[in-house]
């Protein structure tokens, strides 16, 4: 167990070779002292690059319900082949750097450059969060049927769209704010290599955008803080965290402690 920007990093154990944003989040504490219990809460990048044995590591999670934040376009390119008997939730967030046609393009051919590349960022966080209220909703109604825990989150990249459904469910649970910024900006971490740059690159190739600085690139394809909080913003529309579950998300006293229930446990 490591420590991270001043939070214990207690995540899940479990590794995939073919998608390194692939990871648990069994451990992270709430302001009242309890733990999301290990081997109920999963993120992930897509399947685009699992192995054959990532695909036998997943089954042996357990899985009830894969949650896919892509477009369909996204899904027929590489579809959730693997998951067997597990219940696919798909909720369509098509706001994403990588989906062709995002006006966020528009920015960055206009400016190619990091400061461009941010404002493309800030345009699709504020537009995410615009999308997440119903599909926050959609979510929280179906893992509070029976036995569609464990659960495991995704899109393309795990981190934008995932990052910021994984940050509303967390808040939910009532884990502390600095743990969830910490999992957020621990994408960066792994969604930093090679293969992400290049499939990136040949995004901008396809577009346009002829030779993008690295500092554009790197930009691109992590993530940081104030993106989160973009997106938190427009999510909340100046409502606080409660009311908000409460009254745009049904999540009452009585529901909500149900959510927790079922991802939370006192050791």
């Amino acid at each position: 167990m490591g420590e991270r920007g001043g939070v214990n990093d207690v995540r899940d154990e479990v590794r995939l070779e073919g998608a390194p944003n692939f990871r648990g989040l069994g451990g992270m504490t709430t302001l009242d002292g309890r733990r999301v219990r290990p081997g109920t809460l999963f993120r992930s990048e897509g399947p685009a690059h699992f192995s054959e044995r990532d695909v036998l590591t997943l089954r042996t999670l357990g899985i009830s319900t894969v949650c896919d934040l892509r477009s369909d376009a996204e899904r027929c390119a590489h579809p959730n082949h693997w998951c067997g008997s597990a219940a696919l939730l798909n909720i369509d967030i098509a706001i994403d750097v990588r989906v062709v046609g995002n006006q966020a393009w528009d920015l960055m051919r206009a400016d190619p450059t990091p400061a461009g590349g941010r404002a493309a960022m800030a345009y699709n966080y504020r537009a995410m969060g615009r999308s997440m209220t119903g599909a926050f909703r959609q979510l929280t109604d179906h893992l509070l049927q029976p036995r569609k825990v464990p659960v495991l989150i995704h899109c393309t990249g795990g981190k934008d769209r995932t990052g910021v459904m994984v940050a509303l469910l967390l808040h939910a649970l009532g884990v502390a704010p600095d743990q969830i910024e910490a999992d957020y900006v621990l994408s960066s971490k792994y969604t930093g290599g090679v293969r992400f740059a290049a499939g990136l690159r040949k995004m901008f190739d396809d577009l346009g955008i002829v030779d993008p600085p690295a500092e554009l690139l790197n930009l691109i394809v992590g993530v940081e803080a104030p993106y989160l909080k973009l997106a938190m913003d427009e999510i909340l529309g100046g409502d606080s965290l409660d009311r908000f579950f409460k009254e745009r998300i049904g999540l009452d006293e009585f529901r909500r402690a149900a959510l927790q229930d079922i991802f939370l446990s006192t050791t």
